[in-house]
């Protein structure tokens, strides 16, 4: 006699695609109602670039300094804030679609 989950083999194949197919679809996303830290803002990345010296030394009989002007970026992190809602929208938020 043959075992019973040799007949199964291919719904449990199934099942386990299914399983594997909505993990990766709904990973990263999260409900709407939780409560997330990063909702009044964001961090802004800008970078500009900017000239600095720098010393190093030159080899010969002694070695002496010798200043060379580098370019090097400059990352500025900036908190932006996200604007309050329109006075729009709160007035719309009070109307609902089946009143119409």
């Amino acid at each position: 006699m043959a075992y019973p989950w040799i007949k199964m083999r291919p719904l449990l194949m199934l099942t386990l695609l299914l399983v594997i197919f909505f993990s990766y679809c709904l990973a990263g996303r999260r409900p709407p109602y939780t409560l997330d830290p990063q909702a009044d803002g964001f961090w802004a990345n800008k970078t500009t670039w900017n000239a600095r010296w720098v010393k190093y030394w030159r080899a010969k009989k002694i070695y002496e300094p010798v200043w060379k002007k580098v370019w090097t970026p400059t990352i500025h992190n900036e908190w932006v804030p996200l604007p309050n809602v329109p006075n729009e929208w709160e007035a719309e938020k009070d109307r609902s679609y089946k009143d119409q």
